[in-house]
């Protein structure tokens, strides 16, 4: 395990150094490179700005600078800053002023990575290793000197906080990246249908206010100007929306707004809608905006992180996906060296200009342009194929029931937990004890025990299920251990998941075909006594005699009653201990093992192998279901990551789940490959 645990210190930190290196050699390439847009446009304008401290949109707009700057604010602001330390430091040495001017740019591009790696959970390295290698962002970022990478990493940036659902931060980001660049605002759409699919309705409004706030607070100085409304608002790069038509008689069809509405429709369609297909279709829509124009360098930058991350997802189509945006790759190359017509110098090398050999036939440069354009077009399929066609893979229309039943003291209530940790606030959870028929002390619990389905009210459990089942409201009451008292009748919600734990969650015929997956805990005997007499001491107050009497008293019904459910369970969890328990009431560690029936169409030999603990694995003789047995906690084990590597659009079911450790870990492992393989087989029969 010592030996497990260094390799995989020692896999990392090479990963580190060797990203580390990668940077470092860019870092050099831009102190080397840069071009006229950088020298003879941004430069004198953000120098304009630093030095004057005035609106110099107005100065360009008056013809007193000759500089073309179609940003914002924040991009303005971002710029001026460094453009003041180069001032300060005020070294005549080409390489280190270029290198501080451009320090932005290094910038966004580590934030792009280390964004990437948020987004994914699992293969980080891949993901980054993919994007930071791209000859597009090394052509476009630090040899041609494009500022797109700026507004992109702040667009992530948002985005990551966006998908933890911390609206606010994110929603002041995005207003920060509409001010380096407006064409952040096509994901603002696709935003909004997301947080309305999770129910987030306050912040459909809530989220755009704050952006626009953020953008107009930090553009306030020269947002009344003409020459701010006339260069930034409505620039000739704006208007470019509008030149990509099709003509219907004399009505004009404008091409990205009908395919952005059609993409901003279909998402809507979507019943559910996760991280994957949300930044599935931000590809696709940045990739339909990029198409229908002559693009610029920078432009492809926007849709790289996002075609990356659908890339890396998806382990199974790697090779298509190298190799769809390897030709990207190597046409954009081609074609933005060998035929794109620049209107400043496009390479400078310490100042020189580098001569590039350009195509001097149209013909030819139009062909690379159209093959460009199909690898672009095939990239999008590539997209659409495997990160929203086949992304959802759980349909459902009904919510999806757990039932976790098993005698008093088997671990049900900690099952809920950990089954709470995973679905967290898309998980309704609904305790069997609210459905007993007499509060403690009440006479008629003389002649029945709670595990008597008689002294349930097991039909209005039933006909709750079914109300939830169908999106509809329910009314319950719970039961008061402390005080032994029922609450007041409330009404509960239906989420995508429900959990009902108790005694008799598949008793009724009813209650079995309404849950969709049935646990049963079943401890062995001894085990589960010990377990019942140190919860009933420490968190009811009851005594040993009196645990031991009441469990002495249960024995019959529950063999008549609750031993029957395990039948019809689909998820059998059972541990056994290692060694005699002679003293239920002595409290300590008690060694044990896990034992677990679930079904046979369950891969698990592959985790099991990647546990690296004692364990043993067979067929049950019902050819229906498997057993695995482990003898040991899987401490080492990151459940998170293998949940992510053998659950396919695990972000369908959980979104950021909490996975404990141990024992507890493989449970919610098994669990949630469980729903997964249920929800699964209904859309493929």
């Amino acid at each position: 395990m010592k030996n497990l645990d260094y390799f995989r210190v020692s896999f990392n930190y090479y990963k580190v150094n060797y990203l580390a290196l990668i940077f470092f050699v860019k870092w050099l390439i831009l102190g080397l490179f840069s071009s006229g847009y950088q020298q003879d446009l941004f430069y004198p304008f953000t120098n304009w700005f630093v030095v004057n401290i005035d609106n110099p949109w107005s100065a360009v707009y008056n013809g007193t600078l000759l500089a073309d700057f179609p940003y914002s604010t924040t991009m303005l602001y971002v710029l001026s800053i460094f453009n003041y330390l180069m001032d300060k430091i005020n070294i005549d040495i080409y390489f280190i002023n270029n290198l501080i001017y451009s320090t932005p740019l290094i910038l966004s591009d580590l934030l792009i990575a280390y964004c990437l790696v948020e987004l994914t959970q699992y293969k980080k390295s891949r993901v980054a290793l993919l994007y930071v290698l791209s000859p597009i962002v090394l052509f476009s970022t630090y040899i041609h000197n494009q500022l797109d990478v700026i507004p992109i990493s702040i667009l992530l940036l948002s985005l990551v906080f966006f998908v933890k659902g911390k609206y606010l931060r994110a929603s002041i980001i995005f207003g920060l990246s509409l001010g380096a660049k407006l064409n952040v605002l096509l994901a603002l759409p696709l935003l909004m249908i997301y947080m309305y699919k999770h129910r987030d309705l306050g912040w459909i409004f809530l989220f755009p206010a704050i952006s626009f706030t953020t953008f107009f607070i930090s553009a306030l100085p020269f947002i009344a100007s003409d020459s701010y409304m006339e260069l930034v608002l409505l620039s000739s790069k704006q208007k470019l929306l509008f030149d990509s038509k099709y003509a219907i008689g004399t009505i004009d069809l404008y091409l990205p707004i009908l395919v952005s509405l059609v993409l901003y429709a279909y998402f809507l369609s979507f019943k559910k809608v996760n991280k994957d297909l949300l930044i599935a279709f931000i590809s696709l829509l940045f990739i339909a905006n990029i198409f229908f124009f002559i693009p610029s360098p920078g432009w492809y930058v926007w849709l790289l992180p996002f075609v990356t991350l659908s890339i890396a997802k998806n382990s199974s189509k790697l090779l298509e996906g190298y190799f769809a945006l390897g030709v990207l790759n190597i046409l954009y190359l081609t074609y933005f060296i060998f035929a794109h017509k620049y209107d400043q110098t496009p390479i400078l090398f310490l100042g020189e200009v580098v001569p590039l050999y350009k195509v001097d036939q149209d013909i030819v440069s139009n062909v690379i342009f159209t093959c460009l354009e199909s690898a672009l077009v095939c990239t999008a399929l590539y997209v659409y194929k495997f990160s929203v066609k086949s992304n959802n893979l759980y349909r459902r229309k009904t919510p999806f029931i757990i039932g976790v039943g098993g005698d008093s003291g088997t671990g049900k209530s900690t099952l809920k937990v950990l089954i709470g940790d995973l679905f967290k606030d898309n998980l309704l959870q609904i305790e069997g004890d609210g459905d007993h028929r007499w509060e403690r002390g009440h006479e008629n619990w003389n002649n029945h025990t709670h595990l008597n389905p008689k002294a349930n009210w097991l039909h209005r459990q039933s006909e709750n299920l079914v109300e939830l089942k169908s999106w509809k409201n329910a009314k319950r009451v719970d039961y008061d251990h402390k005080t032994g008292t029922f609450t007041e009748q409330y009404s509960i919600k239906p989420k995508e998941f429900i959990l009902m734990s108790g005694l008799h969650p598949f008793y009724l015929p009813i209650s079995r075909k309404v849950v969709d997956l049935k646990v049963y805990m079943e401890p062995n005997e001894d085990l589960r006594r010990y377990w019942k007499v140190q919860r009933d001491m420490a968190h009811r107050g009851y005594t040993l005699e009196k645990i031991m009497c009441q469990i002495e008293s249960r024995v019959n019904d529950a063999e008549k009653y609750i031993y029957p459910q395990k039948q019809f369970s689909d998820l059998i969890i059972s541990f056994f201990p290692v060694s005699e328990i002679s003293d239920y009431s002595q409290t300590g560690d008690v060694e044990i093992g896990l034992r677990i029936t679930c079904e046979a169409s369950i891969q698990l030999e592959e985790i099991l192998r990647g546990l690296n603990v004692q364990s043993s694995w067979d067929y049950a003789e019902d050819l229906n279901s498997q057993i695995i047995e482990l003898y040991e906690p899987p401490e080492m084990a990151d459940f998170s990551q293998l949940s992510n590597k053998f659950i396919p659009n695990i972000d369908e079911l959980v979104n950021e789940p909490e996975f404990d450790t141990g024992y507890n870990g493989f449970i919610q492992l098994v669990t949630l490959l469980s729903i997964s393989q249920r929800m699964k087989g209904e859309n493929q029969i």
